[in-house]
């Protein structure tokens, strides 16, 4: 993950704190999909803490280790909230892709760290989420480039929102494994 664009991060924000070390290092990174059931699964953005990834060690990927971080990017079937016009698309949480071809097509997750009730200026108060994350990412051959979008919502010293939520991008680029 190379590249950033958008708002500068400011502070330790606890969303953005699991993706640091993909972004120091980005081979201690990996984007799996988990089966949850039968019928559902899990996009999710592993990373390690203190290693990077073994590739002779890819398929499947090694087990859950101590220094690993499980970072949710969306499940299917997807999950709806109720939120107020104010967080416009930020209102499900989901993961699809375009083909299960893995050297082909395209790949988009959206997570929701859960909702909360905000006071908007001039607006009332409307239920919005926490934070999210969300990936899109197009894979060719072995490689899948993409973006990874952060969502956090800004309060000033009253709990209100004055602005529209930050965005923050980071791009990426990532090697299939098998």
């Amino acid at each position: 993950m190379p590249s950033r664009e958008g708002d500068p991060i400011e502070g330790e924000n606890p969303i953005t704190v699991p993706l640091l070390p993909a972004l120091a290092v980005p081979a201690s990174a990996m984007i799996s999909v988990v089966p949850l059931t039968i019928n559902s699964s899990e996009l999710q953005l592993r990373t390690l803490t203190t290693s990077t990834w073994d590739p002779a060690q890819c398929c499947p990927p090694p087990p859950w280790q101590a220094t690993q971080r499980d970072i949710p990017l969306g499940r299917t079937p997807g999950v709806g909230y109720t939120v107020g016009r104010f967080f416009a698309g930020w209102d499900s949480a989901f993961w699809c892709q375009s083909t299960s071809d893995l050297g082909a097509g395209t790949m988009s997750g959206q997570h929701l760290f859960g909702t909360r009730t905000y006071a908007i200026v001039d607006e009332g108060s409307q239920v919005g989420p926490v934070g999210g994350m969300r990936i899109t990412g197009t894979r060719n051959g072995k490689t899948m480039t993409g973006t990874i979008t952060l969502w956090i919502c800004v309060v000033n010293e009253d709990f209100e929102i004055e602005d529209p939520p930050r965005q923050f991008r980071f791009t990426f680029v990532a090697t299939r494994l098998r």
